[in-house]
């Protein structure tokens, strides 16, 4: 077992004190104002205004634990900023750290002080802080309703702390069965076209057709991986329908609600095999497993391959990057995103190989130092609604959108056609508690009306393919052992085996050679103490499964 690093062991330590700081502080909590009725979730209705009709101030402060940032603008600068503030009257002054967020938080814990509203990631560190500082939500759950209606109450229920109570807002959470995701499959144009356009859906294509690569153009890397093998996943999941991916990351697989062994899954090594076959063949880039991601860039770039695989091949970092290097040659050069490569069989509208989380990026919650909690929860949850990200991100009606299409989304008018882009950036404002399906979607939906050579490609990818190939992994959310258990040790030399493994079989000579590493795998997995951790993952996945309601 290995010893624990000086980082991990500060990080450690750091927790420690601050739970111990925040102990001392904790007689002081208090929930504001918790008073509100329980009702049915509501309409996305602004906050009442005052009798005379003028909107009732309110100022309060939002802290931004990142040492990156700094706040670019003042409060209703911004066209939905704006109007937010002559029609509500609400003002928000967003604190930075100055670059030394740690600093700052230990500051105001050591001051029992602290601004209204924090937002930091999600995690041990927030739920120590919330505990002690933070204003329970759940008297105004109900009474307002948008967190409810947009989030869902599975989503709040993954994230009440320790006592039941729920504290955290997310932020650019995503609602549905359809989430965000950039893993996938891309094609180079040209190439496809001059081979007669193939069909190209299972792996026995792919085969047929990276073999047919190899012989019209033995210059050209049939088929390229992302460094790290980060696409392992991806072809891993396109062995079964409805996969589960993030638990192959765990050393894991999904069966009937419960984690099991992935060596006993025939899938999993028959994925394995499939890659060794690929490899072994001189399809796959033989610099695999030493190239950087700056040379995986310079590929794409090159058009110098077939057929590439990523975990975020749809962003605007690769795919994009290499598509736009292409098309300067013409029309018919360029990538285009495919639906994923899977095993013959399958009906391919099952197959999930990108992840995402219905919990979001991270959250934020009101302090016991805000005057006025529940105005302020009042508005936050407002801004969640699908009216008050419109305004925060689009504007309000009658600047830049007239009209709505069929999913509420705002449809662009002509002076946002005619709108310079430094005219267009001063639309947005700041938005921490982003609702990602909504947002998403209208972004989507905009990029789709126009003609088809001026969308954003990234844009297209990810509506036409790489979205619709998703599945919620909220139940994997804090499964993970911590880093300086026993079983997170065991989690360590586990990565540490499968990734060792993983090359051994890669390079292997032969069928008997695979085979053969792949059984040693199994051996010593099993002498690391595989089975205890994976008991672990199980019972917090059961945990999970409770709140979520799915047993």
């Amino acid at each position: 077992m290995r010893k624990p690093s000086k980082i991990l062991v500060l990080l450690v330590t750091i927790i420690t004190v601050l739970s111990l700081v925040l102990s001392g502080c904790g007689g002081n909590k208090t929930s504001g104002n918790t008073s509100g009725e329980t009702q049915t979730p509501g309409t996305s209705n602004q906050p009442a205004a005052e009798e005379d009709g003028k909107p009732k101030p309110l100022k309060f402060t939002w802290y931004i634990h990142y040492d990156w940032f700094s706040p670019d603008h003042q409060w209703g600068e911004r066209l939905g900023e704006k109007h937010i503030l002559e029609t509500m009257g609400v003002e928000i002054e967003f604190v930075s750290p100055n670059g030394a967020a740690q600093q700052k938080l230990a500051t105001m814990i050591a001051a029992d002080e602290f601004p209204d509203v924090i937002c930091m990631d999600r995690g041990p560190e927030a739920n120590t802080l919330m505990m002690n500082v933070g204003v329970p939500l759940d008297d105004w759950m109900y009474k307002y309703g948008n967190f409810v209606n947009e989030a869902g109450e599975e989503t709040i229920n993954m994230l009440r702390n320790e006592d039941g109570k729920w504290r955290q807002m997310p932020n650019w959470y995503i609602s549905g069965d359809k989430g965000n995701g950039n893993s996938g499959w891309i094609i180079n144009k040209k190439i496809y076209k001059e081979l007669g356009e193939p069909r190209l859906e299972t792996y026995d294509d792919l085969e047929a057709y990276l073999a047919k690569v190899k012989q019209t153009y033995p210059d050209v890397i049939p088929m390229v991986v992302d460094p790290q093998w980060r696409c392992k996943r991806v072809i891993l999941g396109s062995f079964v329908e409805n996969a589960d991916v993030w638990a192959y990351d765990l050393h894991a697989v999904v069966k009937d609600n419960n984690l099991v062994s992935i060596f006993d899954e025939p899938t999993y090594k028959e994925g394995l095999y499939t890659i060794y076959k690929l490899f072994n063949k001189g399809y796959i880039n033989q610099d695999a497993f030493t190239q950087t991601q700056e040379q995986f860039l310079e590929k794409l770039k090159s058009g110098n391959l077939a057929v590439a695989i990523s975990g975020a091949i749809a962003t605007e970092a690769e795919g994009e990057a290499g598509h736009i290097e292409l098309v300067k040659n013409g029309p018919e050069y360029g990538y285009k995103m495919i639906w994923p490569i899977h095993k013959t069989g399958l009906n391919k509208d099952n197959i999930k190989v990108n992840d995402f989380s219905s919990l979001g990026w991270n959250i934020s919650f009101i302090t016991k130092s805000a005057k006025e909690p529940e105005r302020i929860f009042e508005f936050i949850d407002w801004l969640t609604s699908k009216e008050g990200q419109t305004i925060i991100q689009f504007g309000p009606k009658g600047e830049y959108w007239d009209e709505v299409d069929e999913n509420g989304y705002p449809i662009p008018n002509q002076r946002y056609h005619n709108a310079s882009d430094d005219e267009k950036n001063l639309i947005p404002g700041n938005n921490w508690v982003g609702n990602t399906s909504f947002i998403d979607g209208a972004k989507a939906a905009r990029e789709m009306l126009l003609p088809e050579g001026q969308r954003k490609w990234s844009t297209e990818a990810q509506v036409t393919v790489a979205f619709k190939t998703t599945k919620n992994s909220v139940a994997a959310y804090g499964i993970q052992p911590p880093v300086e258990s026993e079983e997170g040790y065991i989690r360590s030399r586990l990565d540490e085996l499968v990734n060792n493994y993983f090359a051994k079989m890669v390079f292997a000579k032969n069928d008997g050679e695979f085979e053969q590493q792949f059984e040693l795998m199994k051996q010593e997995m099993h002498e690391a103490g595989y089975e205890k951790y994976l008991n672990y993952l199980n019972t917090k996945y059961q945990e999970n499964l409770a709140k979520l309601g799915a047993k």
